[in-house]
This record gives structure tokens, sequence and C-alpha cells, in this order.
């Protein structure tokens, strides 16, 4: 889950310096993951938490 938490909240860029024209610098950035690809990746790791669990109740009631 840790990593999921850093890559949801994860940005990268770029900048642009013409060194001559103030003007003609730029800079761009974005998230690392976009958000669609966010709540894929949370609900898959719900979906995933959901079957450990169920499979770790199953396991302590086999006596």
């Amino acid at each position: 889950m840790p990593v999921l938490v850093a890559l949801s909240g994860v940005t990268y860029g770029a900048c642009y310096d013409s060194g001559t024209d103030p003007d003609a610098s730029y800079c761009t950035s974005g998230p690392l993951v976009a958000p669609g690809a966010a709540w894929f990746l949370w609900g898959l790791w719900g979906v995933v938490a959901l079957i450990a669990l169920v499979w770790a109740v199953r396991g302590t009631r086999r006596r």
C-alpha cells in the first residue's frame, strides 16, 4: 500500500529555459499516475485486500 500511496501523489515535470527570452521559458507537470488509473489501482488493491481477508478468516475456521 505505501507504494500505491506514493504513486498516487507523485508528479513529474520538466522545464525549458530559453536563456535569452524569459517569455519563451516554461514548465510542464502532471501526475505520475493518471486519476483514472489511480482509481483502478486503489480498487484493485481493495479487491486483493478483501480476498486476503476472506482467505484468512476461512483459514482460522478449519479446525
